[in-house]
């Protein structure tokens, strides 16, 4: 009998150490996805903001180019010939800019790299949900698991024995502590008048 519940206990104690092993291996994966999860908002972040960059840029080498137009249209009409040369010189200089940005805008991959950022993005946290469920599962499992045997090791003849013998006793007190049958015949009524007028 001995050797039998030795064997069982090394069973148990291998069947917990590789269960424990699994939550761990779990509960990191879990962790090293939530890391990744962060690197690619960061990734996502970035390449959203140099594109706003970029945008912003061309959007202000517009608005220069434009407005340095019109500034050498003002020294053309003032007869400055040295401030319209100027003028159109900063024009040319801001039109380069917006060809520029029109070619790195146009040829931009970071719309498309920003986009598969974010469709990773999407798969990952939907697999960490994943995770998190078989984790809470596992979690239940292992406490009915213990629940069970727990249940299993109680000894429910020796509950129920224990439960009649309480019976028993509760039932001998009340048979103990029951009214004589002398006083049950004696009308207590009768007494109380003769009580109250004294």
């Amino acid at each position: 009998m001995g050797t039998f519940k030795r064997i069982k206990r090394a069973i148990q104690v291998e069947v917990n150490y590789s269960s424990n092993n699994h939550e761990k291996t779990i509960s990191q994966n879990i962790k090293e996805l939530e890391a990744t999860i962060v690197r690619l908002r960061r990734s996502i972040a970035q390449a959203s903001l140099s594109r706003k960059c970029t945008q912003e840029k061309y959007n202000y080498s517009v608005s220069e180019a434009t407005r340095w137009q019109e500034r050498a249209w003002l020294a053309v009409y003032v007869n400055n010939d040295y401030l319209a040369k100027e003028a159109l010189l900063r024009k040319k200089y801001f039109e380069q800019e917006v060809a520029k940005l029109e070619i790195q805008i146009k040829s931009d991959r970071n719309t498309d790299i920003t986009n598969n950022l974010r469709q990773k993005l999407t798969a990952l946290e939907m697999r960490v949900g994943e995770l998190k469920l078989l984790e809470v599962r596992q979690y239940s499992s292992k406490a009915q698991r213990i629940l069970q045997t727990s249940m299993s090791e109680i000894d429910t003849s020796n509950v129920m024995g224990a439960f009649e013998r309480m019976e028993e006793k509760v039932m001998q007190i009340d048979s103990e502590s029951e009214i004589p049958k002398e006083l049950e015949n004696i009308d207590l009524v009768c007494f109380f008048p003769t009580l109250e007028t004294e």
